[in-house]
């Protein structure tokens, strides 16, 4: 995996087990990595609408509104699948069919979160759910559901806190919370995949392309030091 910072965007290439995407998490300055922020500060426009998002998110939490929700639609899962770029040859070719794409990976996703007594369409269950299978999917060890509870306890305060995330519109927060979902999945999917093939080479193949996959979320830099692995 290389992984760019390009126009204000992290530009991940991801090899995932389904197919091979281009994750490209829109840059947000309180929410990209150490040193990426210089990068994104070039791009015409970005720190206006960064600032625009701010202080509606400011306004949202001084006025008790704020939350971790949002209410899904068709332009959020459409704004997910626009921030994926589908390259490998067995990849859906048509929006219709990459929509579904994305739909059946929430779908299954949400399957797992309810399994754990975490809620959908909420950032805070959402994160705390991906953040445990990039776990699985690097390490090849679960997160108990006490450790996965705690994380989303941080994981509410910091968003519920944070005016980008505040200032986000419903469609954004759902594109964020699909693509992340993208990347869970994929890589939860390599690293089952790994337990089950036989033959050390493929086996390590999957197991280096689970990494690679939680290794690419955007999460990971948000979140370390605020949540345990």
């Amino acid at each position: 995996m290389n992984m760019k910072v390009l126009a204000g965007f992290a530009l991940l290439l991801v090899t995932a087990c389904g197919w091979s995407q281009q994750v490209r998490l829109q840059g947000v300055l309180d929410l990209l990595p150490s040193g990426r922020g210089a990068a994104a500060a070039k791009v015409p426009g970005l720190q206006e609408r960064i600032k625009a998002l701010k202080e509606a998110g400011r306004q949202r939490i001084a006025s008790g509104k704020a939350s971790t929700k949002f209410k899904p639609s068709e332009a959020g899962v459409r704004n997910a699948v626009a921030g994926i770029a589908f390259t490998d040859p067995d990849d859906p070719k048509t929006l219709p069919a990459q929509i579904q794409s994305i739909r059946t990976s929430v779908k299954q996703f949400h399957q797992r979160m309810k399994a754990v007594g975490l809620q959908p369409n909420d950032l805070a269950d959402g994160f705390a759910m991906a953040h445990a299978l990039f776990s699985q999917a690097s390490t090849g060890k679960p997160v108990s559901r006490k450790q996965i509870k705690a994380n989303r306890a941080a994981i509410y305060k910091l968003i519920m806190s944070n005016a980008m995330y505040q200032g986000l519109p419903d469609t954004q927060r759902e594109a964020i919370y699909g693509r992340e979902i993208a990347l869970a999945m994929y890589g939860i999917g390599c690293r089952e995949q790994a337990a089950e093939v036989e033959g050390e080479v493929a086996r390590a193949s999957l197991i280096s392309r689970a990494q690679r996959n939680a290794n690419a979320s955007g999460l990971i830099p948000v979140l370390t030091g605020a949540v345990r692995m």
